[in-house]
């Protein structure tokens, strides 16, 4: 009846393969977990083939890179039960009950249980990511409720598989960020209202300072993409706090006042960024830079 669809690339997963293989023996209804490894480095792959060994597991690897959005279609075309959940590879099961808790809700068209992340920091070279996950993303589902699309993360999601095959991920968005801002919007779109519960994930999160900013530029190239592209363009910049700001600094003629600002204050900012304590305001301060330089096609500072 369900079908746990997982893209993996560049990430030992085999414990939390191993963790849903144990889960699943205790379920009464039919589970499959997919994996679909997405062209990752041969020393991941050895790793992770260790899971194909368990039950319930489905595994296969791609000879090239998809890409986030691909690999997820691609996970979706291979699942054979009527209900999805979309997992990132980076994560572990905070309790046994997680499959459970998504049985107890259905029928459902879509369900986002949330992310968590542990409370001991990383090394300080990866702190950046850290602290933006345990101050903006460990949100309760009562909160998540109050706005559900625009709250709406890939990281831990059930979906209907035929809701999925009639919208896709869109393939056009590549490398990191917000194809899930995309998917929420052309759900609500459709009229289908998504449903947040307390069910989280940890989010194992690991990446380096420098290589966080660099995927966030990217995420604001992909926000552009998006705003260019649909119907409603107003009530996508609404939802989104970010092109609002942007939009606020156009109307008012303060675009390149901005920028001389963020010139001549980036050392700072960014020598903060990377310390032990990285301000969220300058954070956010770094991705209005950042898509005011891709809406005039131009490189984002570093």
């Amino acid at each position: 009846m369900i079908s746990i669809c997982i893209g993996i690339y560049n990430w030992d997963c085999t414990k939390l393969i191993f963790d849903l293989s144990e889960a699943a023996e205790h379920l009464d209804v039919p589970c499959e977990i997919i994996l679909i490894d997405d062209a990752s480095e041969e020393s991941y792959q050895v790793l992770n083939r260790k899971a194909a060994a368990a039950p319930h597991v489905v595994y296969q690897e791609n000879a090239t890179n998809q890409g986030r959005a691909a690999i997820r279609n691609q996970l979706a075309a291979a699942a054979q039960y009527p209900y999805l959940i979309f997992m990132d590879c980076d994560t572990s099961l905070p309790n046994p009950d997680f499959l459970q808790n998504y049985l107890h809700c259905l029928p459902a068209d879509v369900i986002v249980g949330g992310t968590i992340y542990r409370q001991e920091p990383p090394e300080k070279d990866k702190l950046l990511r850290w602290h933006y996950g345990k101050q903006r993303e460990e949100i309760p589902a009562e909160i998540r409720n109050q706005n559900p699309n625009s709250a709406f993360s890939t990281c831990n999601f059930l979906i209907s598989k035929k809701i999925l095959n009639d919208i896709h991920f869109d393939e056009s968005l590549t490398g990191y960020g917000h194809e899930d801002t995309l998917l929420g919007l052309q759900l609500e779109e459709k009229g289908i209202i998504i449903q947040h519960i307390n069910n989280p994930l940890i989010h194992n999160v690991s990446v380096n300072n420098d290589h966080y900013l660099r995927q966030l530029d990217n995420a604001c190239k992909n926000l552009l993409l998006i705003s260019s592209r649909i119907k409603n363009t107003r009530n996508f910049i609404n939802s989104s706090r970010l092109l609002q700001a942007k939009e606020k600094l156009e109307k008012c003629h303060l675009t390149k006042a901005y920028r001389f600002f963020y010139r001549c204050f980036s050392p700072i900012l960014l020598s903060n960024l990377k310390s032990a304590h990285p301000s969220m305001l300058f954070l956010d301060l770094y991705k209005l830079n950042s898509i005011l330089c891709h809406a005039q096609n131009q490189k984002p500072m570093k």
